[in-house]
């Protein structure tokens, strides 16, 4: 049995051999609704509006979130967030912290999760667009919008002199406080960009075996 959980998000079970997409949540709480397939291999994923979430390729509990439909709680000061669109993005789409500075941030919060994630092993799987004016990011959890914040990778470097989104495989993590909130945070750049911006597609959570 396979099984993958969307916060925030759906979908396409055309890649998948389905007869149509099929809505597996909407919002941020996907307590209610679970979806188990059974009989698929393979990752989701080759073409414009399909999530290529790892978590199906195998039997393995993937929790998957669209940055852009998840709740934002917090956002630097003076910083503005948008929604930007392209074929090479989940659903095509993703967000972008338009950052200027060391130190911006984005928030999102609260997540309700559909399991207890707490005490268990993740393996963190983040997708984000790389590109000419990127930053590098910290990512951090808390149980609530005022801490204690919690590391979940060393400082990552969105920038590259092409654009195009990229996975990068975090590790794995036992988590030691629900990961109710997550920040992104800009901790500097690449010498040769020429920005900080923060653009995230998907984050997914997938559970070791």
């Amino acid at each position: 049995m396979r099984k993958l959980i969307l916060v925030g998000g759906y979908v396409s079970l055309v890649a998948l051999g389905c007869s149509d997409d099929t809505i597996v949540s909407n919002g941020n709480d996907v307590a209610s609704f679970q979806t188990a397939l059974t009989g698929i291999g393979g990752a989701i994923g080759g073409g414009p509006g399909v999530c290529p979430f790892n978590g199906l390729g195998g039997s393995r509990t993937a929790i998957g979130m669209q940055a852009e439909l998840l709740p934002v709680a917090d956002i630097s000061a003076g910083d503005n967030q948008y929604i930007l669109t392209g074929s090479e993005y989940c659903n095509s789409q993703s967000r972008r912290l338009a950052a200027n500075a060391v130190g911006d941030f984005i928030t999102y919060g609260p997540i309700s999760y559909p399991t207890n994630v707490v005490g268990q092993t993740w393996d963190i799987q983040l997708r984000t667009a790389r590109n000419s004016v990127a930053g590098k990011i910290s990512l951090a959890y808390a149980p609530s919008s005022t801490g204690p914040w919690r590391d979940l990778l060393a400082p990552l470097d969105l920038y590259s002199a092409t654009s195009g989104p990229q996975v990068s495989d975090l590790g794995g993590i036992v988590f030691q406080d629900s990961p109710t909130f997550i920040k992104f945070t800009v901790v500097g750049k690449n010498a040769a960009s020429a920005g900080y911006n923060v653009n995230v597609d998907w984050l997914e959570f997938v559970l070791a075996h």
